[in-house]
């Protein structure tokens, strides 16, 4: 009954507001909220795929692929931004292990860090500009967490995928004798 519901409630967001932050309850218009993100996709998809509703699963992932971009000129807040954006690219990446998950996962947050200087002083950053909406001398327990938790699940990843791209690097010599000690 679940998948049916949610099969259900993914093809009324695809056919009205494929791309949209949020769809509307009653009238299922798109509401752009978060200035056109695409939150709604982007936190589907884990679920999608746990799921198993593959036709819907590639077509979110297709839209992430093609679409998803973050030079949006609005001011977002960086704690939704990082508990729903950059935790849903990074559970999709953690799940199917899909590169292009952390690619945008590292761009957003690239972008998210322009709210730091030194502290979390801007709960609201534009992201195509970088500049900061405010500055707030406090932060809740639940946002200094997140940040932390997707910030360093986002680094040790690319960090991980950087060692490795140069570890098959040096696999590579074996492939040539000629590179080998005493051969």
């Amino acid at each position: 009954p679940y998948t049916t519901l949610f099969r259900s409630f993914t093809y009324r967001y695809s056919q009205n507001a494929l791309g949209s932050d949020e769809i509307r309850p009653i009238s299922g218009t798109p509401y752009q909220y978060w200035g056109g993100l695409g939150m709604m996709v982007v936190e589907s998809t884990d679920t999608l795929w746990i799921m198993k509703l593959e036709k819907e699963y590639q077509q979110a992932l297709a839209w992430i692929q093609a679409e998803l971009r973050f030079d949006l000129n609005h001011f977002t807040s960086v704690f939704e931004t990082i508990i729903r954006m950059v935790g849903g690219l990074l559970s999709g990446y953690a799940l199917t292990q899909d590169p292009v998950y952390l690619q945008k996962a590292e761009d957003l947050a690239d972008r998210l860090m322009a709210s730091y200087e030194g502290l979390l002083n801007h709960p609201n950053v534009n992201l195509a500009t970088g500049a900061g909406s405010q500055v707030e001398k406090k932060s809740s327990l639940a946002e200094i967490a997140t940040n932390y938790v997707e910030f360093m699940y986002t680094t040790i990843m690319i960090v991980v995928l950087d060692i490795c791209r140069k570890s098959r690097g040096i696999l590579s010599i074996g492939r040539r004798p000629n590179r080998l000690l005493n051969s």
